[in-house]
């Protein structure tokens, strides 16, 4: 009964009351505010960030890609269709290509010689060896037809 009655009395004050407790909450409200604000342009920088990442990982793909064919198909023509009778097809992750170097010279050509299906390519063993022991761009290549 006592509170109501000091309750009743403080109504007129109501008003100043309310202002005053506002006055006193607006800087935490602000200040809450703020670093809502900051955690949202936080996120928007990480979201941004993944985003140019994964532009920059495509663009990469894709011009390693281009460049990697044109190489492939420049070295082709250049360097290989006019010395030999194949013709050599590469591919972005997986080499088909005639290992002609001299300690593999004789192998291969009795392999591709005496192949019934015509097949020229090494078998899995052989092409194993060769990727594990030939330079790529060894300038010491002997092809078939030059010997």
């Amino acid at each position: 009964m006592l509170l109501l009655l000091l309750l009743l009395q403080l109504l007129p004050l109501l008003p100043q009351l309310l202002i005053l407790l506002l006055l006193l909450l607006l800087p935490l409200l602000l200040l809450l505010l703020l670093l809502l604000l900051l955690q949202l342009l936080l996120l928007l920088q990480q979201l941004l960030l993944l985003l140019l990442l994964v532009v920059l990982q495509l663009l990469l793909h894709c011009f390693c890609y281009y460049y990697y064919s044109l190489f492939c198909y420049y070295y082709n023509y250049y360097y290989h269709y006019h010395q030999s009778h194949y013709h050599y097809h590469y591919h972005y992750y997986q080499f088909h290509y005639h290992y002609r170097y001299y300690y593999y010279y004789y192998y291969y050509y009795y392999y591709c010689y005496y192949s019934k299906t015509g097949v020229t390519q090494w078998p899995w063993v052989i092409r194993q060896q060769t990727i594990t022991y030939t330079n790529y761009f060894d300038s010491n290549m002997i092809f078939t037809k030059d010997l």
